[in-house]
């Protein structure tokens, strides 16, 4: 049986956790298939449960640091798995997988690499890396056979910036499963966020939307589902602004999903994004969208039809009309339901799937 390798943190970081696990679920589930899914993850998060693949973790501690130290553990379990297929989800396990395959030519193993790239690779170099990893993920993205992304946005940073040949690199959007019927339920919260708590999320837009919103609502109700390095500081200002009667932070919920059917609308003010799987998951329970115009955000938001993309300096004023506009609201919700099925549904999986294993 053929071995495919797939690499990332751990199941539970959003959208490529989500998208791993889906992957390894349906080949599991195909009685004719050979091919044995092995997952190479750095954390293991023992609240989830994923015997569907072999699974080695580096470490059982969550933010683990060794970096260094886990990048080779990665490649010494590639070459003693020997796995034909490597799939690595983001630039830094691209390298990894580039420097096995290489290995593995010296040897006479063929070895096939794609690479899945899910956010703008600058504005990841911004906040994590050093200046050289530019000039790393253009020789890595360079030797992979195959680039994936889910945005024109990304395919065009790394024409550009990267250098990358364009026959090399195939837009294939995420996907989100959709419930035939849904149960409908009562509306608990008016808003809510669903993400990182870090700076690029943009959660200094959220309060000031959170604080306006109240102003003009005393019964306001907000939610706020994340967990990450600026916890404790939002914590602080949900006392300092009087907002912890009319916003819930929830914390890390690994299915997010369940409580998006509570919301009448999902708050995205990020300062940069990918193409976000948030919005999908509350497309498919009727919840529409407002972001800010980071790039690729009109690939997934339909303005003013899914939801509104809108300036971070009118996100407030912008979600408080729009809440109060019942009609225009129950329209957006059809639509974002409707756009979940056409652009996102399982068939992007199922491409995705197609073309790792499409010799």
């Amino acid at each position: 049986m053929k071995k495919a390798a797939f690499l990332f943190w751990h199941l539970g970081i959003g959208g490529v956790g989500t998208r791993l696990k889906d992957i390894v679920e349906f080949l599991n589930k195909q009685e004719n298939t050979k091919v044995k899914p092995i997952l190479l993850l750095k954390e293991n998060q023992r609240e989830i449960d994923f015997p569907a693949a072999s699974t080695f973790y580096f470490s059982e501690k969550i933010n683990t640091g060794r970096k260094f130290s886990f990048f080779w553990w990665l490649v010494l379990k590639l070459l003693s798995e020997r796995p034909i297929y490597v799939v690595a989800f983001l630039n830094r396990f691209a390298l990894v997988a580039v420097i096995y395959k290489l290995l593995s030519l010296l040897s006479g193993r063929q070895v096939k690499v794609v690479i899945n790239q899910t956010v703008m690779v600058s504005n990841y170099l911004k906040q994590y890396e050093s200046f050289y990893w530019r000039w790393l993920i253009r020789w890595s993205f360079s030797w992979a056979d195959m680039v994936v992304v889910n945005s024109a946005a990304i395919k065009k940073e790394l024409m550009g910036k990267y250098r990358l040949k364009p026959q090399k690199i195939k837009i294939i959007r995420s996907w989100v499963k959709i419930a035939r019927t849904e149960k409908k339920i009562k509306k608990k919260y008016d808003a809510m966020f669903v993400g990182r708590l870090s700076p690029e999320k943009g959660i200094d837009t959220l309060l000031d939307t959170a604080e306006i919103l109240r102003d003009r609502k005393p019964s306001l109700t907000m939610a706020i589902v994340g967990d990450g390095d600026l916890r404790d500081w939002l914590l602080e200002e949900l006392e300092q602004r009087n907002l912890t009667k009319n916003v819930d932070y929830l914390g890390y919920k690994k299915t997010p999903r369940n409580l998006l059917k509570k919301a009448k609308l999902l708050l995205l003010p990020s300062r940069n994004e990918g193409l976000p799987m948030v919005i999908l998951e509350a497309y498919s329970v009727s919840v529409p969208a407002i972001v800010t115009p980071f790039l690729g955000a009109d690939e997934v938001v339909e303005d003013k039809i899914t939801g509104l993309i809108v300036a971070r300096k009118n996100f407030p004023r912008q979600t408080a009309k729009l809440l109060q506009n019942k009609n225009r609201l129950q329209k957006m919700s059809v639509q974002a339901k409707r756009k979940a099925k056409e652009d996102f549904s399982l068939k992007n999986r199922d491409r995705f799937i197609e073309e790792i294993f499409k010799d």
